[in-house]
């Protein structure tokens, strides 16, 4: 999929933009609070349905406005047209695909895979396993079929099962484990298969890009490998009521990341870090389209902080190879090494896009 045609209203600095982005390179040009990374937000609410910069509503809608927008225009690999859309107020979001109202950002995100480089990427391998969850849950949610159906299933049991300790409902509690096992199982094992993929991907792009070989994987699904789920939960029933929630299952996963025996975290630089993160979303992009078939869109926001100028060469190569189509943010043309290949490139001033041909 590529984004042909984006129509912005109201996302932070940005009244009113239309774009039609190329299908290869997109060279966001611009001073600092110019509306580059603003325009990035605004592909990833389209993709998404939030924001990757912050969770705060009121700081992405323009101010004295009521409403953000964010339309596009998707062309499908059959050479049709998808269209998308969102509009989120404080009160309510409406998501719209084909012009009918959507259940949910799940809509949008399987017609617009969207993978983000920022200057906190390094986020990834720094702080808890949270966001090393959510690049788990991403790829299984693109390659792994029926994995969304069990993840919103396995999240509403655990919701009611933590409800029922809180409260010390206790049969309730146990009523929910069943339905909690089950679905904590397939979307463990969802996981661990994207997992085991994704290492291998890793691998390979971490030694191209960095040469950093012999980077050991270790997924953790949450609980001891040597029980099913519902015994875990049957087991530690009366711990999570003292506790009044749910110690065991997936949402307590790691996928953990050594090189020379430590953690990278501890074993790396935040150059190296950076560069080994850069890998991992490459290696996201690789997969899915090896997988399924769907080109992806990336968003690297300021590229020239993450990564030194040999790397970036390397790193925007290697992602319009694997077909994506990549929006990049710098303060000026030459920061950016631009790759033989289609670039188009726009120059934005207090929130105006303007393109540079």
């Amino acid at each position: 999929m590529t984004l042909q045609r984006l129509v912005v209203r109201d996302v932070r600095n940005l009244a009113h933009v239309e774009l039609r982005p190329g299908s290869g390179l997109n060279l966001i040009v611009g001073h600092n609070a110019s509306g580059k990374t603003s325009l990035l937000e605004a592909v990833h609410l389209l993709g998404l349905g939030r924001s990757f910069r912050t969770t705060q509503l009121r700081a992405i809608i323009r101010y004295g406005q009521a409403t953000l927008t964010v339309f596009g225009e998707v062309a499908e690999p059959t050479g049709g047209l998808t269209t998308l859309g969102i509009e989120k107020s404080l009160e309510n979001t409406r998501i719209k695909v084909q012009g009918a109202v959507a259940a949910s950002a799940a809509a949008l995100a399987e017609r617009l895979p969207v993978v983000v480089l920022d200057p906190h990427s390094h986020a990834l391998l720094e702080q808890g396993p949270r966001l090393r969850r959510q690049f788990l849950d991403w790829g299984a949610f693109h390659v792994e079929h029926g994995f969304l159906e069990h993840w919103q299933r396995y999240q509403r049991a655990l919701r009611q099962r933590n409800a029922a300790l809180r409260t010390g409902r206790m049969r309730e509690a146990a009523a929910w484990e069943p339905e909690l096992a089950q679905s904590g199982e397939a979307v463990a094992a969802a996981r661990a298969h994207y997992a085991e993929a994704a290492a291998r991907t890793i691998e390979r792009t971490a030694s191209e890009l960095a040469g950093l070989d012999e980077l050991v994987f270790s997924y953790q699904r949450g609980w001891a490998s040597e029980r099913a789920l519902l015994s875990s939960l049957e087991q530690g029933r009366e711990g999570d009521r003292e506790l009044g929630h749910t110690r065991q299952g997936p949402h307590r996963a790691d996928l953990v990341i050594r090189w020379g025996g430590q953690p990278v975290a501890q074993a790396l630089s935040r150059g190296q870090q950076k560069t080994l993160v850069a890998a991992m979303r490459l290696a996201q992009v690789r997969l899915l389209h090896e997988r399924s078939g769907p080109r992806c869109v990336v968003l690297a926001d300021d590229l020239a902080a993450e990564l030194d100028p040999g790397h970036r060469r390397q790193v925007l190569d290697a992602l319009l190879a694997s077909g994506a189509q990549v929006f990049v943010t710098a303060t000026e043309v030459g920061v950016i090494p631009v790759p033989d290949a289609e670039v188009r490139t726009f120059h934005v001033e207090h929130g105006q896009f303007t393109e540079l041909v």
